[in-house]
């Protein structure tokens, strides 16, 4: 392998890994909130026996997905891998630049639900719906709502916003809107 071969370190390519302590948080608060649902339905009476079986029942299949979600994590760390190609996202084909109109840094919608803390995503959009990925069921509402399904939630991947902003503002042409 010759030297012209091996990647330049300004050309580096970036990984954008899931974030294992915000997965850790989330389950330490949903956790005592699943048993205290159970313990509701357990201990009260009419009514409030009710919310507390739908209660323990909506939270005990959240905690499960999160379990199943955990283990996907475990097994595939890297949500996304940045480089001067393009970008290839966990479960889908590599992307080129060029197909991207832009990158955009935007709030989860809908902001009703976060209201106190304010969740944030990074999108890649394409120049035509005809160049994403091809989608299931759960990503085309993320299409009709965001323009792709190409996404990264902020808060659930390391590094920061920022950074992968600046990263593809490194590696490519494609404009960065915040």
């Amino acid at each position: 392998m010759s030297s012209a071969d091996r990647t330049s370190p300004e050309h580096a390519e970036v990984e954008v890994r899931w974030n294992q302590r915000h997965l850790r948080r989330t389950t330490l608060v949903l956790v005592p909130v699943f048993l205290a649902y159970i313990a509701i339905a357990a201990f009260a009476s009419g009514t409030f026996r009710l919310i507390g079986a739908a209660g323990a029942i909506v939270f005990g299949v959240v905690l499960f997905a999160g379990g199943a979600g955990a283990r996907r994590i475990r097994r595939r760390p890297v949500a996304a891998t940045l480089n001067e190609f393009g970008v290839a996202f966990d479960r889908h084909d590599s992307a080129a630049w060029e197909i991207f109109r832009e990158v955009r840094l935007g709030r989860v919608k809908p902001r009703l639900l976060f209201v106190l803390r304010p969740l944030h995503y990074i999108a890649f959009v394409p120049q035509r719906a005809a160049d994403l990925p091809r989608a299931t069921p759960r990503e085309r509402l993320a299409i009709r709502m965001y323009g792709t399904n190409l996404l990264l939630m902020t808060e659930t991947v390391t590094p920061g916003g920022d950074d992968i902003l600046a990263a593809v503002e490194r590696l490519s042409d494609v404009p960065v809107r915040r």
